[in-house]
This record gives structure tokens, sequence and C-alpha cells, in this order.
């Protein structure tokens, strides 16, 4: 395979690799870029199925920096509700179909005429040859025919039966302040069309709640506060379910190389990539509430002249700019959103330029359309991090649209695994 050799560069970008497996959709490896995983085509969805999805109603795809394609191959695992593969389940208990185990053979090589060369993979699932026989958390992992324990990349995505209807709200009038800092989420499940009907819901049903698919500060509820007759459990004036409000993300656009796109003030080419800079940040912790129509920290790959984005967008290095005195020793800043796959870490991890009295970091996007934040704190690459924080810069706005993921697991008595009764988004308006 020919490469670039600009494999120094992009590790500098990219950070440190992992050594163990890490259930987080992320790369570890360079060249494997823009991981998505979409139900059917839409990027705004969260990437969740039912068992009975049609196939290929999901699909996760991928470029690799290369000319040439190579052979690669995946495997699907089942994990629990905490995100760890589920150690007592056989592959065939999971996945229905001949081997959970399958060539990628949906590829395409990049438009002639790019600066940068990538081919973009193709994962779409359920396949012909294998879908999920029960629910539950999964990922898919990706490695090189040759090289099975050599992991190139991990993605996540859901199965859920969405057989106990959640009905939620969130309420800016929390248990600790009034229209300030804070938002409070309450929601019921309905579990009376489970089958089997769900038994011990006090031990058995477990809640997990994410505030804009960030996976640093996510609550998990073992459980409820109470229960209304035999199938109505109540999620209600939980501390734990008081969210820092945040703020609106900022975005910018690196859609086109002929203009200067949104929030772009500076543009260069340096062989083989074009170089952008996002205008200089502030924080905005200080600042009034402005509303902004965003996508809760999601991106969207566009070339705003490609007939096929996929295939005929450029890799552009997206210089960021946070200008603002230095934190203590120990704290850092991190870029947050699906640019970085919401994880704090060396890939996402800001620089402080004393000359110019700024936070910075480069990172290497595919063109399009992007939502981001700066986090404040100690990254953690392998647990829930609480000191993580986005108030720090952003700010803590009541008015914030944000968007809060309810995932309800049941352990069912004699079962080996946690099923998904029911994935819902709720979106404070």
């Amino acid at each position: 395979m020919v490469r670039s050799g600009l494999f120094v560069f992009l590790s500098l970008i990219m950070g440190a690799t992992c050594m163990a497996l890490d259930t987080r959709t992320h790369s570890t490896d360079p060249y494997i870029r823009s991981i998505r995983t979409l139900v059917d085509g839409n990027d705004q969805l969260v990437p969740v199925i039912t068992p009975d999805a049609p196939e290929g109603l999901l699909e996760i795809s991928f470029d690799e920096l290369a000319d040439e394609y190579r052979q690669l191959r995946y495997q699907v695992i089942h994990c629990d509700s905490r995100w760890n593969p589920t150690a007592n389940l056989t592959e065939q208990e999971y996945i229905t179909g001949s081997f959970n185990e399958e060539d990628i053979t949906d590829y395409e090589y990049s438009m002639p005429g790019l600066s940068t060369r990538y081919v973009h993979y193709s994962i779409p699932f359920p396949s012909g040859h294998m879908r999920p026989a029960i629910s539950g958390n999964y990922i898919i992992r990706v490695y090189p025919y040759d090289d099975p324990e050599n992991t190139l990349l991990v993605s996540r995505f859901m199965v859920s039966e969405q057989s106990a209807p959640v009905s939620a709200s969130v309420n800016t009038s929390t248990d600790i302040d009034y229209n300030e800092a804070h938002q409070q989420l309450s929601f019921s499940v309905d579990t009376r069309n489970t089958a089997p009907e769900v038994v011990d819901p006090f031990s058995r049903i477990t809640a997990v709640i994410y505030q804009n698919s960030r996976t640093d500060n996510h609550v998990r509820l073992d459980h409820p506060l109470r229960a209304e007759g035999r199938n109505k459990i109540i999620y209600d004036h939980l501390r734990p379910l008081i969210f820092p409000a945040g703020n609106e993300y900022r975005r910018f656009e690196t859609v086109s190389t002929n203009y200067l796109p949104l929030r772009i003030d500076g543009m260069d080419f340096h062989y083989p990539y074009y170089h952008m800079s996002v205008e200089t940040d502030t924080p905005r912790a200080s600042e009034p509430y402005s509303y902004d129509s965003t996508q809760h920290g999601r991106l969207r790959i566009r070339n705003a002249n490609a007939d096929n984005s996929d295939l005929e967008s450029e890799y552009v290095v997206t210089h960021f700019t946070l200008s603002m005195p230095q934190l203590p020793p120990g704290v850092d800043v991190f870029i947050d959103g699906d640019l970085t796959y919401h994880t704090a870490d060396p890939a996402s991890k800001m620089q402080y330029d004393h000359e110019i009295g700024a936070y910075t970091r480069a990172l290497l996007l595919k063109q399009g359309s992007y939502n981001y934040q700066y986090l404040v704190g100690r990254g953690k690459t392998d647990t829930n991090d609480p000191s993580l924080d986005a108030g720090y810069i952003e700010g803590n706005k009541y008015q914030t649209v944000n968007e809060y993921l309810i995932c309800i697991y049941y352990s069912a008595p004699g079962e080996r695994y946690e099923r998904l009764l029911n994935v819902a988004p709720v979106v404070i308006r």
C-alpha cells in the first residue's frame, strides 16, 4: 500500500492510541478518519435500530488515507449497559448467521483531483450474513484481514426493543436553582407491553442518561424513585438528574476551498492539505445567552460543490484558537463534539501558546459542517470523569437546547445479558 509519508504529523494530531480494547467510537490508526454511524442515511439520528431492522438500515463508514484498498474485516460484539463486552454470551447467542466475522467489501476511491487520496469504506448492518439476535449495546470492531488482533477502529450502536415507552420532561426550575444554570430531567417508563413481564424493577431496571452524546458526564440510575401499579416506574426529583445546562455548541464550516466558509477567517494550502483557521474563540461564561440552532455536537460531511461529498471532499487541517489565560498546571482544555468522538484524550487536548496567550489545536477533518465546545478538566480515557466541565468556558445557561438520551436496560431473571427496552431522545425547547 502506498501512503503519503505523513505518519508523524498524523500521529501528533491524533494522539496516543489505546493498547486494550476501548469500546468507545474511536480510531487507533492515524490513517483511519471520519468514522460515522448513520441510521437510514440520517446524520442527525442516534445510532439505534430494532432487532427486526431491515438489512442495511445502519451504515458504519470511514476513510483510510491511502492510495489502495486493503482487505479489512469486522466483528460485532455485544456489550452491557456500561459498554463492557458481555462476557457470559457466546457469539451465537447474540448474532444470527454463519459467522460473526465478515469481509468489508463495500469501498470506493476518492475522486481524482483531490489533494488528499483516500478509500471510503462502508459496512451495512444488518447484513445478509449476520443480524442481531437480541437487544442491547453493540460495537463493530474493524481489523486487518491478516492481523485480527489489531483493532483499527470501533464504532458504537444500540439495538433497542422499543417495548417500554418513556415519557419525559426537562425543567429549568430545578431542586437547586430557578432558571439559572441547570436543567432537571424527570421521566417515567411504561413496561406493560414488555414480554415477558418486567419483574422487580427496583433491582433489575437500569436507566442511563446521556447529555448531547457526551460520554464523560452520563448518569446511571440503578433504582427508580418509585413505582405506580405493576407497570409504571418513576424517576422524579432525583439529584443525579440535575445537569449543568451548558451552552449552545459553537459551529463552523469547511464546505468550500473557493471562499471562506462560516466562521473561517483564514485559508492556505500546504501539500497535501488545505489549512483553515476557525475564528478565534473566547470564553462565553460571562456573556448573555444567545440562541443558535445547533445539532447538539454533531457533524455533517459536506462539500458545497460536490455531488457525492463522501468521495469528493478534501481533508482540511483545521486550526482552533481559544484566547484566554492559561489554567493552573494539570488542568487542561479539550475540544468536544462528534469531531473528537466526545473523548477527552491527547487527540482533543489543546496546547497553550504563551506568545499569543491562547490555547491552540489542529485537527485533520473532512470538509463539512461541525459543532464543538470546550471542556475543562483532567481528561481520562477509561472512566466516567465528572471533573470535565463545559461551564467554565462556555457557561451554563438554563435556556440551552440540549438533547438528553434515556436508555432503559433490564436484567431479566435467568438471562445472562442486559436487554435494552427503550432508547428515548428528549430535547428541551
